[in-house]
C-alpha cells in the first residue's frame, strides 16, 4: 500500500505532506518482496510509524513528542533530501 499526499485535518488546523510517501508492505514476513528489494537497492531504509500518531503529533504541538522525535527527524530528513535533489535538477 502506498499513501501519497498525506493530509491531516482537525477543524481549521491542517498539515500536509505532499512530498512524502508512506509504503506499507504486508507480505514481507511471507518471503521476498520485489518492492522491499528495490528499496534496499536504493538504500531507502525501512521504518515504522503509525499514520494516526503521526497525524496527531503533526496537528497538536502541545502533545509530547519525545517518543516520536526519531520518526519526526527521519521524516524531516527525507523531505529535506527530496528538496535538495529537486533544487539540483
Amino acid at each position: 500500500t502506498l499513501d501519497l499526499n498525506l493530509t491531516f485535518r482537525q477543524g481549521e488546523n491542517q498539515k500536509e505532506f505532499p512530498k512524502l510517501v508512506i509504503a506499507e508492505v504486508k507480505q514481507e514476513k511471507m518471503g521476498s518482496s520485489n518492492f522491499v528489494d528495490l528499496m534496499k537497492k536504493y538504500h531507502i531504509q525501512e521504518g515504522a510509524i503509525s499514520k494516526y500518531c503521526f497525524g496527531i503529533i503533526s496537528l497538536y504541538k502541545h502533545i509530547k513528542h519525545n517518543k516520536f522525535k526519531p520518526h519526526l527527524l527521519k521524516v524531516t530528513k527525507i523531505i529535506r533530501q527530496h528538496d535538495s535533489i529537486t533544487a539540483i535538477n
